[in-house]
């Protein structure tokens, strides 16, 4: 998982290994698969047999997808080549389909071109025969704020090379937060979402944040993938839970002390845990997780401490944890 490339996690199992790279590994993605599919899907929908309304929102929600799929890239490649129509191979002449990458300036700004123009018509809303998964205006807002938020960071922080065909200009910064934070403000002021509070307990609160992202009682979703089964469907359960509820593969993902200690305690004080008292003598604590008190309520949400409660397939019980 890619806690394993950061500093929040390290794999329990001799064979698990680091290694994936950009751009051929795990943490690449290489989208003109997709975009072929989007830019065919548009070049069909005039001829389509649907009602001027659908075929306006689903030119929006092709719009979005494409441009979804050009920040994937942007992100990991800077410029990319720019491809929004449907290529055709003739035999022998494969320079007409070579197109050169354009300026990463170029696909940020086409991106946030494409969101513009999504924004018009898509809706704020789906019904449930529509589909709840669907992007949405707030969607669009929310992609073009993180978008535009990346493009205002590198042109801060980054440098430009190859001509522009990495980095953007450090002059642009500003124009691009101002366009993140206008998007983000729409959202906020209209948008109608709220933060998840549906119990008294914080974590649980985080947690279920995740766990019922496309509930209606989810308010703070904006745009979700959903699970279902059979579908879409992951082994994350499988690979994480504690190693006395299965016989194998459990536990893979271990969190680091940075990790923990990256959550601050509730008074805003620093995370380190508390070892030693202020005379500097070693702390005795009664029970394994009271060294975590008073921990931030989404470190809870996201970390098994000792004693943790846990349910799998009907057995139940608490997780045991020692060095």
């Amino acid at each position: 998982y890619l806690s394993m490339f950061a500093d929040e996690a390290v794999p329990s199992y001799t064979w698990a290994s680091y290694g994936p790279t950009i751009p051929t590994g795990s943490l690449g993605w290489w989208g003109y698969a997709q975009i072929r599919q989007v830019n065919e899907f548009m070049e069909k929908l005039p001829q389509a047999k649907i009602t001027d309304a659908v075929r306006t929102r689903f030119t929006a929600e092709a719009k979005f997808i494409r441009a979804y799929h050009y920040f994937a890239m942007v992100k990991r490649y800077g410029g990319v080549p720019l491809i929004t129509a449907t290529q055709t191979y003739e035999q022998g002449n494969v320079e007409a389909l070579q197109i050169p990458r354009s300026k990463e300036k170029e696909i940020y700004d086409f991106i946030a071109s494409e969101l513009d123009a999504a924004l018009v018509d898509l809706p704020g809303t789906y019904t449930m025969s529509q589909g709840q998964n669907r992007a949405t205006k707030w969607a669009a807002l929310a992609l073009k704020s993180r978008a535009m938020l990346y493009a205002a960071s590198i042109a801060k922080y980054g440098t430009v090379e190859l001509d522009g065909l990495v980095g953007i200009p450090a002059n642009e910064a500003r124009e691009y937060w101002e366009k993140s934070k206008a998007a983000s403000k729409k959202i906020i002021d209209e948008g109608g979402f709220e933060l998840y509070d549906m119990n008294s307990d914080k974590a649980k609160n985080f947690q279920e944040l995740f766990l019922f992202g496309d509930e209606p009682s989810n308010k703070e979703s904006i745009f979700v993938k959903a699970y279902v089964s059979p579908g879409k469907g992951h082994y994350f359960d499988f690979y994480n839970q504690p190693n006395n509820f299965w016989k194998d593969y459990s536990s893979l993902t271990n969190p680091t002390l940075d990790m923990v200690e990256a959550y601050e305690y509730i008074d805003g004080t620093a995370g380190k845990l508390k070892t030693k008292d202020e005379f500097g003598n070693l702390i005795a604590y009664s029970a394994p997780e009271d060294i975590f008190a008073n921990k931030d309520p989404r470190m809870f949400a996201t970390i098994m401490t000792p004693n943790t409660d846990w349910a799998f397939n009907g057995i139940t019980g608490k997780v045991e944890l020692r060095r």
